[in-house]
């Protein structure tokens, strides 16, 4: 009997380690002196159907313009982050480069290589003792506001954006992440919201798996032109708890459209779209 209260005490333990296990607390982080490098993949069909009044659809079809269009583009690019030890008011600095590795496109059976944009080589920022990320400057060009601003959003979209939840997290428990974007599209300013929800399927070997579904519509004006595009799709990630950095993230996109063509009114455009993006990261101390 004189062993009952160890044996209890032991199993409380236990059990309030359990509990600990079962619940995270997620935040997305750099940690100090180490490499993060990022290699990101996208795959996209788009179907694109031109319709509407018969005598220019004919003329189309003269010019060699075809009514419909078969389109498939493969992308790739490269993120690197480096950072560095921390600095004494608490940020960690930081060196990143984007580099895009290959741009090919196949409209209707004809192959095209896609001329690669400019690489920012060196961009100079820090992780702030907030958890927030900050650009001061990038070799090579001036940069101003405006184009911190862009480049802030580049790298926002390239590393998901994911905010999680400010309290611990269980298995089953889900988040919603709502994203509004502006896209200018032939001179048309293009509203998108994308709502994101994460599901947390499971925790095992410092890392976990999430579900993803995500709901995506837009509204588009401008010029005359209007576009409705509605869609959706599946994904998933895995986030490394250690580390705290998501390590893989795939999503799948289908999305369908249509829009009046802004050269005559009697004419419209419609589709499909499915898109597949994949990104993996690997983590190592430097």
């Amino acid at each position: 009997m004189k062993k009952l209260p160890g044996i209890i005490a032991i199993l409380l333990f236990i059990g309030v380690q359990v509990k600990a296990q079962k619940e995270i607390l997620f935040k997305m982080k750099y940690l100090p002196k180490h490499d993060y490098s990022s290699t990101m993949k996208m795959d996209m069909n788009m179907e694109m159907n031109v319709s509407g009044d018969s005598s220019m659809v004919n003329q189309m079809k003269n010019s060699g313009q075809p009514s419909q269009m078969l389109m498939q583009m493969q992308s790739g690019s490269k993120m690197d982050v480096i950072t560095s030890v921390v600095s004494p008011g608490g940020d960690i600095p930081l060196i990143m480069s984007v580099t895009t590795l290959s741009a090919k496109m196949n409209m209707n059976g004809k192959e095209t290589n896609i001329p690669m944009p400019n690489t920012f080589q060196k961009m100079y920022g820090k992780f702030t003792r907030e958890g927030k990320m900050s650009l001061d400057s990038v070799a090579g060009i001036k940069a101003n506001d405006s184009v911190k601003v862009a480049l802030m959003k580049m790298i926002k979209n390239i590393q998901g954006n994911i905010e999680f939840p400010d309290k611990a997290m269980k298995v089953g428990d889900t988040f919603v992440q709502t994203i509004p974007m502006d896209i200018p599209i032939l001179g048309a300013n293009a509203k998108i919201i994308g709502k994101t929800t994460y599901k947390l399927i499971g925790i095992q070997d410092n890392k976990a798996y999430f579900d993803i579904n995500m709901v995506m519509t837009m509204d588009m004006a401008g010029k005359g032109m209007t576009m409705d595009v509605t869609g959706g799709g599946d994904g998933k990630m895995v986030f490394d708890t250690i580390n705290g950095y998501p390590t893989t993230v795939q999503n799948n996109m289908k999305m369908i459209y249509s829009f009046a063509m802004p050269q005559a009114k009697s004419m419209k455009m419609d589709g499909k779209m499915n898109m597949l993006m994949d990104m993996k990261t690997a983590i190592t101390a430097n």
